[in-house]
């Protein structure tokens, strides 16, 4: 039994069909393995392989193995990302509000989603949480405020 779980559920900009993964001895060169490179919504770099685009699809969607699914170019920094452009990149919609919160409150700065867009591998609800609540615990080990600024800003705004 074959199961269907993709761990890569982000959205593909492009996909280019590269060389032959070995040589063929057949004289139909279109037949046989291919290499893919593949641009998500992130603008991760991948490369998988297929006998055809559809097969390098499915391949991509099992997610990065390190072999024959892997990513051969971080994404860029986006210098003017908002938390709204990187839940529309990630696709997440209005039902999983946990993740939207989430990325709202963890990720608050530039800086932290950039960190995040390219510490992310495989793009599905599972990975997306751990990856943020693995965030928040190295920011909250990392920044963590004085008792004397903690004090500042209760006094601004008691809860």
């Amino acid at each position: 039994m074959m199961l269907n779980i993709k761990a890569n559920k982000q959205a593909i900009k492009t996909i280019v069909r590269m060389g032959q993964v070995w040589e063929q001895t057949e004289e139909n060169e279109e037949a046989g393995l291919h290499y893919y490179h593949i641009t998500d919504a992130l603008n991760h770099q991948w490369q998988t392989i297929g006998v055809n685009v559809t097969d390098a699809i499915q391949v991509f969607e099992h997610g990065n193995d390190g072999v024959w699914t892997r990513i051969i170019q971080p994404a860029p920094f986006y210098p003017d990302l908002t938390t709204n452009d990187l839940i529309h990149m990630l696709n997440i919609g209005p039902e999983a509000w946990r993740i939207r919160n989430a990325i709202q409150i963890i990720l608050n700065n530039v800086e932290r989603r950039n960190a995040f867009v390219n510490r992310i591998v495989n793009v599905n609800d599972e990975d997306v949480l751990n990856l943020l609540y693995n965030m928040r615990n190295e920011f909250l080990k990392r920044d963590q405020l004085s008792n004397q600024k903690f004090m500042d800003l209760y006094a601004v705004n008691p809860v």
